[in-house]
């Protein structure tokens, strides 16, 4: 069989851009807070970014950019869910509309007549309970039974009351400037959910993450199916393509990734863009997995980091010296240490928990062992974590 050469995007091209989304979308989701290289790339990527357009662009236009940005990602409004409909529904509608119909049913399970439609519902249904279940609102209703959930540590959390909530803020929960609420165990506020990940969504959230990973890994499975047939069909293995001098020569895997391309060019862009979506949502899946089972919250990593960042600074070696010396002759009990400026007023099993987090001794608080970890947050209102001592 003879292919016509096409000059489209090649395959090492393609890689190359693969690769480089990836790692961009690792840095820009998982560097914030982060030292070292990671840290430093995602600062580049934002902060850096952000202070050199304000230097090159006008005033006005810098202003509207901003006042955008912070419509969008500081305020609560509805941009992001409409995206992710408009995503979903698109990459469903490209699917049935132009390969399902074409795939070779027969060669197949009849299984998969069950299962594409329980992974679309799954995927629906995990993002509704998601966005509209309240993740855990701390008010005068529920303020004392979430007060007895975690006692107060004295190193990540402290004995606080929330002026704009008026209530007592319970250990392991924050206020969210964005939703204006203080929630309990909160982990994040999602921009996807418009509203915050939390006590009571935490669960849904991770059946968010694994069931669109899911779906974009079945998704391209079927892509590529139909896609093998295809190539069986027009036995592309065995073929040959004439190059630009016109003579004929083997197809090598480049030639036949852009022969696929030209002829079937929306289930290879749309498989390409689900494998993406997959390795980036399987990950953040993994990652907010691996919190769930040591018991712990992206807002808790971000707290260690600020505390480990403080601990190893100059100033900070310089104060810690001057403790010393002033236990030694004065050692003052009942003060927290969560500030620089009372360090002198810590007494030495403070201290020693302090020096402990910023060390890492202490990264698994409130860490329950994996079984209860993981009920906790499947179940958060029939398994009460027990108070941690």
């Amino acid at each position: 069989v003879g292919l016509q050469y096409n000059r489209t995007m090649p395959l090492s091209l393609l890689l190359a851009f693969v690769f480089l989304f990836i790692l961009l979308t690792y840095i820009l989701m998982f560097g914030a807070g982060s030292t070292g290289l990671l840290g430093y790339l995602h600062n580049a990527l934002t902060t850096g970014v952000a202070t050199v357009s304000q230097k090159l662009l006008p005033n006005f236009v810098w202003k509207f950019i901003a006042s955008v940005g912070e419509w969008l990602f500081d305020k609560p409004n509805i941009v992001f869910q409409l995206f992710y409909l408009c995503l979903i529904c698109g990459g469903i509608g490209l699917y049935f509309w132009d390969v399902h119909n074409r795939i070779e049913w027969a060669a197949f399970s009849p299984l998969h007549s069950i299962i594409i439609p329980v992974t679309i519902l799954w995927c629906f249904a995990s993002f509704l309970l998601c966005s509209f279940v309240d993740p855990g609102t701390v008010s005068a209703v529920t303020e004392q039974r979430l007060l007895n959930q975690y006692t107060i540590d004295g190193v990540l959390y402290l004995q606080k009351r929330c002026d704009t909530c008026n209530v007592q803020r319970p250990a392991r929960s924050k206020h969210c400037r964005v939703c204006g609420k203080c929630f309990a165990r909160l982990d994040h506020h999602c921009i996807w959910m418009n509203q915050c990940i939390a006590q009571n969504n935490m669960r849904w959230f991770l059946s968010f993450l694994i069931s669109h990973s899911w779906i974009c890994a079945y998704g391209s499975y079927l892509m590529w199916a139909h896609l093998s047939m295809f190539i069986e069909k027009e036995r592309l293995w065995t073929a040959h393509y004439r190059d630009e001098s016109g003579e004929y020569r083997p197809v090598t895997y480049s030639i036949m990734f852009q022969y696929l391309t030209y002829n079937e060019n929306i289930p290879v862009l749309l498989s390409i863009f689900l494998i993406l979506v997959c390795i980036l949502l399987f990950c953040f899946f993994l990652h907010h997995l691996l919190h769930t089972l040591r018991n712990q919250t992206t807002n808790e990593t971000f707290k260690f980091d600020d505390i480990s960042r403080m601990f190893h600074s100059t100033e900070f070696q310089t104060k810690l010296e001057e403790w010393k010396v002033h236990q030694k002759h004065n050692a003052k009990k009942g003060c927290k240490c969560d500030k620089e400026n009372d360090l002198l007023e810590c007494d030495a099993e403070e201290m020693d928990g302090f020096v402990k987090a910023a060390q890492g001794e202490m990264y698994r608080t409130y860490d329950r062992g994996v079984v209860a970890n993981l009920l906790e947050v499947l179940f958060p209102h029939t398994t009460q974590p027990k108070l941690v001592k």
